[in-house]
């Protein structure tokens, strides 16, 4: 009878299997432990390796000299709190271009994590390679509804009455100023008239022209 492999062992085997294989995907079950968010849909692990959370996105810290935009923080704490000395599942695991694990994850109580951060207000939906998650989506919506979160001051603001322009490929939206949207292709153009609809339907801010304020 052989014996069985040691947890860790195979813990590192499947992190070895990510790293090597950019384009690998799987089922198996990970559990990884955080040691502090980077941002409020990134955490840094304590195996030093970086774990996006799949399906999300948040708003951006800035960088050297650049402005927060609004929530970046509130939206950081509020994921390290909700995972703080907590062991993690991971589930659908991947691994991006930038070398970051990318996963639904999950605490061990099944306090779903990407689902709680749009639940509450603090992140916005991001369908990742067409991958359609109807009760994110959802989480987000009622979110949206309920004006949790950054909702609340967000779809107030005059720029939530102007129109935008979706890339039903990207599943991002611009400006309609922005010289981008100007290059969707017809086939794929999506005409919104709020911001509130944009989001509403799963789209996501595009990065550039982005209409998300900054904290002043």
């Amino acid at each position: 009878m052989k014996a069985k492999k040691p947890r860790r062992a195979s813990f590192f085997w499947s992190l070895a299997l990510i790293l090597f294989f950019p384009c690998f995907s799987f089922a198996q079950t990970i559990w990884v432990f955080p040691r502090f968010a980077i941002d409020g849909d990134t955490l840094f692990l304590s195996n030093g390796l970086k774990l996006r959370l799949k399906s999300i996105d948040a708003p951006e810290l800035g960088h050297g000299k650049g402005k927060d935009q609004y929530f970046a923080r509130e939206a950081k704490y509020f994921l390290f709190k909700l995972v703080k000395g907590k062991k993690l599942k991971l589930e659908e695991v991947e691994k991006d271009r930038f070398g970051r694990i990318i996963a639904q994850v999950y605490t061990a109580d099944g306090n779903w994590i990407n689902r709680e951060m749009l639940a509450q207000g603090f992140a916005f939906y991001f369908e990742h390679k067409g991958v359609f998650y109807p009760r994110l989506l959802k989480a987000q919506q009622e979110a949206m509804r309920l004006r949790k979160g950054f909702w609340a001051k967000l779809l107030e603001l005059p720029l939530a009455r102007r129109s935008y322009l979706g890339n039903s490929y990207s599943r991002r939206f611009h400006q309609l100023s922005c010289p981008n949207g100007q290059l969707i292709s017809s086939r794929h153009k999506r005409l919104f008239f709020s911001l509130y609809e944009a989001f509403y339907k799963g789209y996501a801010p595009a990065r550039g022209c982005t209409p998300w304020p900054l904290v002043d």
